[in-house]
């Protein structure tokens, strides 16, 4: 049986039912205490996808976009205190480290905004990661699952009517 959802919880009883051949009646109980379900030694936090930044306007992007990750707990424990890194590379660069401070929910979803944001003013193409690291109390033993990865085109629409043909390459546009 899946005991997770019992971790942390200050008072457990499991009851046994037997049979047996040494009382009269055809079964007996008995109960067993005072021993700990903990949540194991390994912990799984996926950070999954960007939401984070989005220009969706015609002005492209700004020299302040706020980027906000979601984050995946694949363990049987609350997480906090997660650390990250946030990279930035392309047509600007830039390199942050922060600390999550959840709780990201045992086998839950949590959306985490940087303090910090990202200059993307620049026309270019930008690659965004960001990484989960571990700690003495994360102990992420899947790391294939650390990185989430986007990449961003910035190409601002500077004259007005615009006109795209698409017969040669995508002319700054992108799907999604």
């Amino acid at each position: 049986h899946e005991l997770c959802t019992l971790s942390g919880e200050t008072c457990v009883k499991f009851r046994i039912a037997t049979s047996s051949y040494y009382y009269s009646s055809n079964t007996s109980r008995f109960a067993i205490d005072n021993f700990r379900i903990n949540e194991g030694t390994q912990d799984d936090l996926e950070a999954v996808i960007f939401v984070n930044p989005h220009a969706g306007k015609c002005s492209g992007y700004s020299a302040a976009e706020t980027v906000t990750l979601v984050l995946q707990n694949n363990t049987c424990r609350p997480l906090t205190n997660i650390p990250v890194t946030l990279t930035m590379a392309g047509a600007g660069s830039a390199t942050y480290s922060e600390v999550i401070p959840g709780p990201v929910p045992r086998f839950g979803r949590y959306k985490y905004t940087f303090t910090n944001t990202l200059n993307m003013a620049t026309a270019g193409t930008y690659t965004i990661t960001a990484v989960t690291g571990t700690t003495p109390t994360v102990r992420d033993t899947f790391p294939s699952n650390n990185t989430a990865i986007t990449t961003h085109t910035n190409g601002p629409v500077a004259t007005y009517p615009y006109t795209a043909d698409f017969n040669s390459g995508n002319q700054n546009w992108s799907s999604g």
